[in-house]
C-alpha cells in the first residue's frame, strides 16, 4: 500500500499549522489551531485505513468463527407476551 503524497503533505500541514496556532496566546488563535489539529489527524486516520473498498481488518479467519445472527440466540428472541398489552 503506498499512501498518497498530497494528502500526507496536506496532513502535515494541517497538524503543523494547528500545532503553531495551538500554541499562541489568543484564544481564537488556541481554538483555531486544535480545530485545525483535528482535521488533519482525522486526513491522517482516512490515509492509514487503506484503499477504498477495502476490508478493515485483513488476515485469515480463526476456524470455527462463522458469522451469526445475533436475532438466532435465546435472549435476542421477542417475548411471547409483553406486559404492556
Amino acid at each position: 500500500m503506498t499512501p498518497n503524497l498530497t494528502l500526507v503533505l496536506t496532513s502535515a500541514a494541517l497538524v503543523g499549522t494547528g500545532t503553531y496556532l495551538f500554541l499562541s496566546r489568543s484564544l481564537v488563535r488556541a481554538l483555531m489551531g486544535f480545530l485545525l489539529m483535528g482535521n488533519g489527524i482525522n486526513l491522517l486516520f482516512i490515509i492509514a485505513s487503506g484503499p477504498p473498498g477495502a476490508p478493515p481488518i485483513v488476515g485469515p479467519p480463526r476456524p470455527g468463527s462463522g458469522w451469526r445472527t445475533p436475532c438466532r440466540r435465546p435472549w435476542c428472541s421477542p417475548p411471547s407476551s409483553s406486559p404492556w398489552g
